[in-house]
């Protein structure tokens, strides 16, 4: 006996879930057989051929979705994003998803980052810097951005654009936490401690004083850096651990490093 559509799509989804691509695939592509127009079995069609890492079959599944429900954003998404991973033009895609869906910041970034695969880092760079100008707090944006400048070798100009942003809205402390994070990861650790006491006259936060206590360490200031990472206390966050590991080596604590491992 044939399923409904609907029944057909929920079993599929919970298949998705579970990791059964292969198992769920037989099934569905019977159902999709019964119910040719039915525009949610071949979107999961298309995600499960996408989690299989089949994506020929997976892009043809999400076009003829949109062909069905063109105004669908969450199919649009799944179109462009696995044209995108195809390796296939899907500048136009991203496009039509950012009419359907305007708030949808990943939409945005995956136009962009199409732009970069089709056009060349230039041309995303120039199609990012009004978005950033537009939104100017939104971090996930500007750590695009120093990814694509560092990719034209503009690494340094990642921090200009961060720091301009910064400045001009001093309150956002992602905005702050983002340009630390940058120079640390440049050895710039002399400009990051300089960057923490500006970013402290508009405010402090845990992200800070975790930065703080990481440039004093990779910069050779063991006794402020040991003083710091103790008055933070617990970490929960990998990144935070990181940086407080590598200190406990430096400082040849290594045994507390174990000691945490083994409470995991």
């Amino acid at each position: 006996m044939i399923p409904s559509a609907e029944e057909a799509f929920q079993r599929a989804l919970a298949d998705l879930q579970l990791g059964r691509e292969e198992e769920a695939l037989p099934p569905l592509e019977t159902a999709v057989s019964h119910y040719p127009r039915d525009a949610r079995l071949r979107q999961v069609l298309g995600l499960l051929h996408r989690a299989a890492h089949d994506l020929e079959p997976a892009v043809a599944a999400f076009e003829t979705a949109a062909e069905l429900a063109p105004t669908d954003a969450k199919i649009a998404h799944g179109v462009a994003q696995c044209r995108f991973e195809a390796g296939l033009p899907s500048v136009e895609w991203f496009e039509r998803l950012r009419t359907l869906a305007p708030d949808d910041l990943s939409a945005l970034q995956g136009w962009v980052a199409a732009i970069a695969a089709e056009q060349g880092t230039a041309a995303a760079v120039r199609a990012l810097e009004p978005e950033l100008r537009a939104r100017p707090a939104w971090t996930d944006g500007h750590l695009l951005m120093s990814r694509l400048l560092s990719a034209a070798g503009k690494r340094d100009r990642s921090c200009e654009v961060l720091a301009k942003a910064a400045r001009r809205h001093p309150h956002e402390r992602g905005l702050w936490n983002l340009w630390l994070r940058l120079l640390i990861k440049q050895a710039a650790y002399e400009e990051a401690l300089a960057v923490v006491v500006e970013a402290r006259r508009h405010g402090s936060d845990r992200a800070l004083d975790v930065l703080e206590a990481a440039a004093l360490s990779e910069s050779g200031r063991i006794g402020e850096a040991s003083a710091a990472w103790q008055r933070i206390g617990a970490l929960t966050d990998i990144e935070s651990m990181i940086y407080e590991a590598r200190h406990l080596l430096r400082v040849g604590r290594a045994d507390v490093i174990a000691a945490r491992a083994a409470q995991v």
